[in-house]
Parts: C-alpha cells; sequence; structure tokens
C-alpha cells in the first residue's frame, strides 16, 4: 500500500468511533425510543461514526434480525451525517460471511469482525478467516483485536499478513499495550483506532488516528475535542481533557463492558440500567460508587471549562 492510499485509509476512519450501546425495556426487547435519544446525542456532538452491535452494544446477545433492525434504524436516523459501522464478528467463519453480507445490504459503511472468541485459530486459520469475509464484501473491515475477550494477541507480523487485505483498511486495538499498537503501525498497512478510552491519547503520540469508544456514549463532545486539541498542537489542552476523564474511563471497567455504562447512562436518563444475561447489572454499592465518580466527574469537566 503508497503512502497516499494508507493516508486517504486513515483519514476515512480518523476520529471518534461511538461504540454505541443497545438500550433494553424491561422485558429486555429493543427500546427504540432509547436507541433515538442515544443517536440523538451523538449527532449533535459531532462524532464520526457509531459502531454498533459491538462488545458495548452486547452484540453476542443480539439475534442477528436485531442487529439488522439496529443497523437499519441507525441508518434512517443519521441521514448520512454519521458513518455506520456493524459489528459481525463470530466463532463461525460461513455465520460471519452471511451477517457481513446483510449488514451490506441494510447500509452498513464499515464492518467490525472481532478475532474469533473460543476457537483459537492457528496463524493460516486466521488469515484466512478475514480473507473469506473480506472477499464476500465490497465495504472495508476493521479488524478487532481484543486479546481479553478472545485469548488471542496477534503478532504485529500476522497482523500485517491479515492486513494485506484491500479490504481490511482499519485495526480496532483493544490490546492496551502501547508497544504492540506502535508495532503494529510500524507495519503500514491500515489505519489504527484505539480500542480503549485509557490509551486513545497516547495511542495518538504513536500514530493512531481515532477511538471506538465506550466514555463517548456518555460524553461524546469532550472524547471528540480531546482528539481535536492533540491534532491542532494543544497538547496540554488534551492532556486537561484526559486527565478529567479518566477516573471515569476506569470506573466504567470495573465490571465487565457494558454494566457500568449502563448504569451510568441510566443516571443521566439516557437508557434503563438493563442487561440481557449472562450480564447483570452492577450491585447497589458498586452502583453508588460508580454514581459518585460520574458526579465528580461533570464537576471537575465544568471546573476546567469544559463541560457545558
Amino acid at each position: 500500500m503508497t503512502k497516499t492510499n494508507l493516508q486517504e485509509h486513515e483519514g476515512s476512519f480518523a476520529g471518534i468511533w461511538t461504540a454505541l450501546l443497545t438500550p433494553f425495556s424491561a422485558d429486555r426487547s429493543i427500546d427504540w425510543a432509547a436507541f433515538e435519544r442515544l443517536i440523538a446525542v451523538q449527532l449533535e456532538a459531532k462524532i464520526c461514526g457509531l459502531v454498533l452491535s459491538g462488545t458495548t452494544g452486547e452484540g453476542s446477545t443480539l439475534r442477528v434480525q436485531e442487529k439488522i433492525s439496529l443497523l437499519r434504524k441507525a441508518k434512517a436516523l443519521v441521514g448520512g451525517r454519521l458513518r455506520v459501522m456493524a459489528g459481525v464478528g463470530g466463532s463461525s467463519t460461513p455465520e460471519v460471511i452471511e451477517l457481513a453480507r446483510l449488514s451490506q445490504e441494510a447500509g452498513a459503511d464499515s464492518l467490525l469482525v472481532v478475532t474469533p472468541p473460543y476457537n483459537k485459530p492457528n496463524d493460516q486459520g486466521m488469515i484466512e478467516h478475514f480473507a473469506a469475509i473480506a472477499e464476500s464484501v465490497t465495504i472495508p473491515l476493521c479488524l478487532y483485536h481484543n486479546p481479553g475477550r478472545t485469548a488471542q494477541q496477534l503478532s504485529a507480523k500476522l497482523m500485517a499478513r491479515i492486513c494485506q487485505h484491500p479490504r481490511i483498511s482499519v485495526i480496532k486495538d483493544s490490546s492496551g499495550d502501547l508497544c504492540l499498537f506502535s508495532a503494529y503501525k510500524q507495519q503500514h498497512l491500515a489505519a489504527i483506532l484505539s480500542g480503549e478510552d485509557l490509551t486513545y491519547l497516547p495511542s495518538l503520540a504513536v500514530g493512531g488516528v481515532g477511538c471506538i469508544s465506550v466514555i463517548a456514549n456518555i460524553f461524546p463532545r469532550e472524547m471528540r475535542l480531546l482528539g481535536e486539541w492533540w491534532l491542532a498542537g494543544d497538547s496540554k489542552r488534551a492532556l486537561a481533557m484526559h486527565e478529567a476523564l479518566f477516573p471515569l474511563m476506569q470506573a466504567l471497567f470495573w465490571e465487565t463492558n457494558p454494566c457500568p455504562l449502563k448504569a451510568a447512562a441510566a443516571e443521566l436518563g439516557l437508557c434503563n440500567n438493563i442487561v440481557r444475561l449472562p450480564l447483570a447489572p452492577l450491585n447497589a454499592e458498586l452502583h453508588a460508587k460508580l454514581k459518585q465518580v460520574l458526579a465528580e466527574t461533570k464537576t471537575r469537566l465544568a471546573d476546567e471549562g469544559f463541560y457545558a
């Protein structure tokens, strides 16, 4: 891939992508009114894209038709103002291909494909898995690297081999390992997004172009500004925003994502504090602590002049 083409890929994925949560009603069906509220918040914040049915969106508990319905609804609501990436990853290559094709037909601009959980494929299997999916569609793929969820960490060498396919245009790295992130960047084969809010700011210093963010569900404007200030050369202000958000970024992973996020979003009136089994809401003690961190974050952002 030439440098010019790489810059084109990076530009098309640069910025904040919100890993949108999936709101549920009391019966654990999708809460469509809350879904509209969540997207309205993202549109107002002017983030660059939405990721649906990923880890934060509880994609592993959604039925195929629910995923397609969420995608179609989101596309109708954003009206071209935001790009929409659809989570389609799984352990069965044929099933992923089927969902990838359905998602493309439903209007997805790109696809998020996690390394297969549970199977633990060897290198050649991993290469062929992603190649088969990429060949089944005509839209870009984002390779989702999350060793904590899948029990497999891809080496920079293997990542480079997988990303030789022209439709694998971007990597979401949720390893939290900036040395590995930097090693991926050195391969010059794909744009790289941080998959961890905590590493977003430092990832920009080693060549990252954006973030697929959890905290952007509730503070999208602030995450957008953090990146914009860094790119504008105002590293001091970007660091101040990072530090203001840092305690809440940590708190959102006290338990399995998105359980803490759902609790925080409920405190802000964005959705119900309901997750699907086998997940369960935070216990009362953790919820109270999270509520305190959320309040302190809002106060600090206001004191810094960041929070409107």
